[in-house]
């Protein structure tokens, strides 16, 4: 089992990793759209006039995404803690951590890609449609970090059978 001090800074790793991936993430959201952070995201997060640019998106990302390194990184942290041994726990939780960006990363992609397809000028007005993309995107990711917990759960918790094991349960 890994102890609370260790446990603790994987969590503190986690956020700061989460809150890093919503840094460069923005700057992929703020290219599609600065219009999303201008109406949206700059005024929901007081970011100063001077500061409302790519540097702002920055803050906005990490400020955004740090509490979702929390939400997903605690459960994985808990399962490692309670079904492996410390090297193995320990090895297995940023294995899980990985999945989660990358799960994260991969849904958010599929959404701009989902509103690129669907929300079009036949259906949006124009000048809504790079924002409505943006937004979109955004949704998704979040939704990913959520999926890639699950998936790093799984990553966590799965154990494969030893070689010799049986596939059936022993019957005695």
């Amino acid at each position: 089992m890994l102890r609370l001090p260790k446990s603790i800074g994987m969590l503190l790793v986690a956020s700061v990793v989460a809150g890093m991936y919503g840094a460069a993430h923005n700057q992929i959201s703020y290219t599609i759209s600065p219009g999303f952070f201008e109406e949206e995201l700059f005024p929901r997060f007081h970011i100063p006039l001077d500061l409302r640019n790519r540097v702002g998106a920055t803050f906005v990302g990490f400020l955004g995404t740090w509490w979702i390194g929390v939400v997903t990184g605690l459960p994985v942290i808990i399962a490692g803690q309670l079904t492996r041994r410390v090297v193995e726990a320990r090895s297995r939780i940023i294995l899980a951590f990985t999945v989660i960006l990358m799960t994260a990363f991969v849904v958010g992609l599929m959404g701009l890609g989902w509103a690129a397809s669907t929300l079009t000028s036949s259906n949006i007005r124009p000048d809504r449609i790079a924002i409505m993309h943006a937004g979109t995107m955004h949704n998704f990711g979040y939704a990913g970090g959520m999926l890639g917990m699950i998936l790093g759960l799984i990553v966590v918790c799965w154990r494969p059978r030893q070689r010799g094991e049986s596939v059936s349960p022993t019957t005695d």
